[in-house]
């Protein structure tokens, strides 16, 4: 016996397959619960505060400027960049 979950969200009918994908823990963006929402956004707060991305960025500097360069030999070689080789 098969049983098949079906339920509706904004006007459409999801089925068990879908269910897995809506029915997600809340998380900052997604919850309407006033008191979660606050805590969750106390915390993303500070941690992206303008002090505290500043502080991080020497650390991210040196693997953007190696990204750009291996972006730009990509497109050197091939007078085009195709991100769908790095897809398989």
């Amino acid at each position: 016996m098969k049983i098949i979950l079906s339920l509706t969200l904004f006007g459409h009918t999801v089925t068990n397959v879908l269910i897995p994908f809506y029915l997600v823990e809340p998380t900052l963006f997604n919850t309407r619960n006033a008191d979660i929402h606050q805590r969750k956004w106390k915390y993303m707060n500070v941690a992206f505060s303008p002090r505290n991305l500043q502080d991080f960025e020497q650390h991210m500097n040196p693997s953007i400027v190696q990204l750009s360069q291996f972006l730009y030999s990509c497109v050197a070689e091939s007078n085009s960049l195709d991100f769908c080789r790095w897809c398989k």
